[in-house]
């Protein structure tokens, strides 16, 4: 266990003074329950890390986007925080393989639901806090959205490229695209991710990214591009 909370300190990029703190970001409440003696839940922490989250995320969107409206900012936050896009945050965090579950919820497979993802995720940020203040926890937060934070930076609306994608094949009577994971490269908490987007048998646009979801985005940004010449 020890060496997996280093490799989640290292996807963090954030060194736990009390490393017990960590620990218990990850204990599911029926963990706690099928084992008392393990100590708390993170329950706790996941109410704290829920109202951090939403705080740091709304303060970056209102300091990089000084001309969008309340309704604006409001989805743009939507969008970063959903429970979706939580969960696959913590999925390329490795959270999903380190939750401690209790075994009626293991057989459920409740790591790989979205709502327990979140959750973990949240209470990650919430131990992050504990462990050192307020401002280093925005910090690991925000190096945690850094993806998710650029692909608003320079958008007029809140809709993302692989949706604009999708309407603009539609639009000009094409198939739907396909990504396609094409190499990966780095250690685990470095991956790079080469990945194409395909329409109608041909590659349309390539892109790179830390995660998948940024290659996935760079590749349609590629697609639109060559569509659009």
């Amino acid at each position: 266990m020890d060496n997996d909370l280093k490799k989640l300190e290292a996807y963090l990029e954030y060194s736990f003074s009390n490393i017990g703190l960590l620990n218990q970001a990850l204990r599911h409440p029926s963990y706690t329950n099928e084992n008392p003696e393990s100590g708390d839940s993170n329950q706790r922490m996941e109410f704290i890390g829920d109202a951090l989250l939403g705080s740091f995320i709304a303060l970056e969107l209102y300091k990089t986007h000084p001309g969008h409206s309340e309704g604006h900012l409001t989805g743009m936050r939507s969008r970063i925080v959903s429970g979706k896009a939580l969960a696959n945050v913590a999925r390329d965090l490795k959270l999903d393989q380190q939750l401690l579950l209790g075994q009626g919820a293991k057989a459920g497979a409740a790591n790989k639901t979205d709502s327990t993802l979140a959750a973990v995720l949240e209470a990650v940020i919430g131990a992050v806090f504990l462990d050192n203040g307020y401002e280093v926890a925005r910090r690991v937060t925000l190096n945690i959205f850094k993806t998710e934070l650029l692909s608003l930076a320079n958008r007029s609306n809140i809709k993302d490229l692989k949706s604009e994608l999708q309407e603009l094949l539609h639009a000009l009577g094409k198939d739907g695209p396909k990504y396609q994971l094409i190499n990966t490269k780095g250690p685990d908490h470095q991956r790079t991710f080469t990945i194409a987007v395909i329409v109608n048998g041909a590659i349309l646009g390539e892109g790179h990214g830390g995660r998948k979801l940024e290659a996935e985005e760079q590749a349609a940004q590629q697609a639109i591009a060559n569509l659009t010449k």
